[in-house]
Parts: C-alpha cells; sequence; structure tokens
C-alpha cells in the first residue's frame, strides 16, 4: 500500500463511519483499558484521586473489584474509580453507542500483529477510530485522543531505500507502506487526524520502571528472550551501526498519555527517548559476553524458528528489504527528526530524564 492510497483508504472510512459518541459535561470513555498500556493508566488515574465515571469497552463485562485486580494486574484500589463497562461485540466497537455522554474519549485498543494483512486488522486498527471520533462542525463530539505508535510511518521509500518517520505524514505519496499492521496503523492515524484528534505515537511499550515488568506480546520481549538463550554477542558486527529500536517505559507512556488528553492541543505527539537504543548499547547494558563472528554464527546457526530470525536481522541485518514490514520491524533501523523529540516534555513542562541504561538492565 502506498501513502497516496492509505490517504483514500482513510477517507473512504471517515465518509463511511460515524461516531454514535454523544458529548457531555462530565466522565471518560477509554477503550483497551484491560491491555497492557490501559492497566497503567488505571493506575495512574487512581493515583490522581480521579472522581469522574470511567467508562470502558470489554468484551467479557467487569464483576467485582477481585475479578477487575486480577484483569488488570496493577497495584490500583478499584474501590477509589467508578468503572462502568461498556459491553461491545466486534472489533469496530459495536456496542458503544451504549455508552452515556461523556467529555472525553480514550482510544488506546487496537490490534498488534505483524503478520496479518490490512484488511484483517482494518476493523480494529482502522474503522475503530472513525467509531470513537466526532470532527469538529460534525456534531460536536468528545475531546478525542487516540494512541498510535512510531511505527505507523515507519515507510520505506522504494527508490532509496530511506526509512523516515515524520511528525506529519509526508506529501509523497507513492511512498510505500509494508505490511498489514503499519498500514492498518497508518490508516487509523490518518483517519483520526481528519477527525481532528489528538495523536500520541509511542515506542515499543516493552516495560515499565517496575523490577521485571515486561509485555510478553511485545516483539523486543522476544528479541531479549532469545539474547538471553544464546547468551553471547560479536565483538563487532552490521548491526552495530544498522540496528536501534525507541522504547517507552509503558508507566511513562501512561502518564503522558493522560496529561496530554487532559491538557494537550489537537496535534501529534511523540512520546520516546531523543535518540534510539543501539544494539551494541542493549549488549553493554545487559552484560552478554563477547566472542567473534565466527563463533557468534556457529552458535547462532544453532538456534530455530523466531528466535534465530530475529537475531540474524537484529546483529547480521539478514532482511529481505520490502518483502515485508515483519522484517524491517525486526531491525528497527529507523530515524526520526530531531526537532520534534521530547515535544510533548516541553510543552507539559517537564524535565524528567529517564535512566535508559537502568532501564535496559532490568528487560534481562
Amino acid at each position: 500500500m502506498r501513502l497516496g492510497e492509505a490517504i483514500e483508504e482513510a477517507k473512504k472510512i471517515c465518509e463511511k463511519t460515524s461516531s454514535p459518541i454523544k458529548k457531555g459535561e462530565t466522565g471518560i470513555l477509554v477503550t483497551g483499558l484491560t491491555g497492557f498500556l490501559g492497566s497503567h493508566i488505571l493506575e495512574e488515574l487512581d493515583k490522581r484521586n480521579f472522581q469522574e465515571e470511567i467508562f470502558f469497552t470489554t468484551w467479557t463485562g467487569f464483576k467485582g473489584a477481585e475479578r477487575g485486580k486480577k484483569l488488570w494486574k496493577t497495584t490500583t484500589n478499584l474501590d477509589n474509580l467508578k468503572l462502568n463497562p461498556i459491553l461491545i461485540k466486534g472489533k469496530e466497537l459495536e456496542g458503544i453507542e451504549n455508552c452515556p455522554p461523556v467529555r472525553g474519549v480514550w482510544h488506546i485498543a487496537g490490534e498488534i500483529s505483524l503478520a496479518k494483512s490490512y484488511l484483517a486488522l482494518k476493523s480494529s486498527n482502522s474503522i475503530s477510530n472513525a467509531r470513537v471520533a466526532v470532527a469538529e462542525g460534525g456534531g460536536g463530539g468528545p475531546d478525542t485522543t487516540v494512541a498510535s505508535t512510531l511505527s505507523v510511518v515507519v515507510n520505506t521509500d522504494g527508490p532509496k531505500g530511506e526509512v523516515k518517520e515524520e511528525s506529519l505524514m509526508s506529501k509523497k505519496k507513492n511512498i510505500e507502506i509494508f505490511g498489514g499492521y503499519a498500514q492498518s496503523k497508518t490508516v487509523g492515524e490518518l483517519v483520526a487526524e481528519k477527525r481532528r484528534c489528538k495523536i500520541v505515537r509511542f515506542g515499543l511499550l516493552t516495560g515499565s520502571r517496575r523490577e521485571k515488568e515486561f509485555n510478553q506480546r511485545d516483539l523486543f520481549y522476544v528479541f531479549r528472550k532469545a539474547v538471553k538463550q544464546l547468551n553471547v554477542a560479536p565483538e563487532d558486527c552490521l548491526g552495530y551501526k544498522k540496528s536501534f529500536v525507541d522504547i517507552t517505559p509503558v508507566d511513562v507512556a501512561a502518564r503522558e498519555f493522560i496529561d496530554i488528553a487532559e491538557r494537550g492541543r489537537d496535534k501529534i505527539y511523540h512520546i520516546a527517548k531523543e535518540n534510539p537504543v543501539g544494539l551494541k548499547e542493549l549488549m553493554d547494558a545487559w552484560e552478554i559476553p563477547k566472542t567473534t563472528l565466527k563463533k557468534f554464527m556457529q552458535k547462532l546457526d544453532k538456534l530455530e524458528g523466531i528466535n534465530r530470525r530475529i537475531l540474524r536481522a537484529g546483529f547480521l541485518r539478514d532482511i529481505k528489504k520490502g518483502k515485508s514490514y515483519f522484517d524491517l520491524f525486526l531491525s528497527g533501523d529507523y530515524t526520526y527528526k530531531q526537532d520534534n523529540t521530547k515535544k510533548v516534555l516541553k510543552e507539559l513542562k517537564r524535565s524528567e530524564e529517564i535512566n535508559y541504561s537502568t532501564l535496559l538492565k532490568g528487560y534481562l
């Protein structure tokens, strides 16, 4: 899918899909509250003594605080929060019309799959954005904030093979977007732009700053396990010059998302480290023993399946360029404009710096 096609697809979705959510004076609706990021948003709201009604979408319903604690796996005292389930039936959030009027919508639900096609992910990651957001002047819906990902704009310029990340979608409509996940998130973000939502882009939400708390569905977690299994790294390799990854601790993501939703303007925000973390920096932080490239290869060739593939992609840059977005994502080979980094921290007058070396050690 090319960017021009994604723009047209987003236009069609907006024309065909309306939002049934009514604007009220108080209360928020949160989608995806029972997920990894959602559980930390819930915990942060509890810390802030949030007193308004919190409506959340769920497939199963909510039955008591004890079940909620198991569902969210947080230290949150659920008795302090006014939680109200909104039962939905499908990935396009069917049933969301049953939500009472609210002042704000926080849309963090989505489907992460690097193997599925755009059509398989369209409902979860593209149409759902149109279902939660009412454009200004088109009904005056609630203030809407949408969680996105930096990988939305990891688009490859075919002729040059350059990977780019920009604050706004590029005007170069011939840029190719590889893989169903990237395509669905790109279309979803274009829908959110058209509906005048606040958009918050995160890096990989691999874990929090708590010790040994990880998102086991995240690709970085798989990479971490593969490195731990091999327990050796080459002294030098192409990956040390080419492989990078953006990491955002999920508790930081939750805190900043809430501040943007409550006080931000309708624009795009980045929540990520100023510079992506390099592969060598990871190996040093994890204190992985080094060996020659030849001995590393001998040990690597004994691995099978995803572990072998992900390590070859990261260390050796063994990537079939253009074949799939999955291969590009494994390498983490992308950059983003320096003038857009940490913009949200500056606007919200934050000065806190994250100690990434300490954080990365915790990931192993």
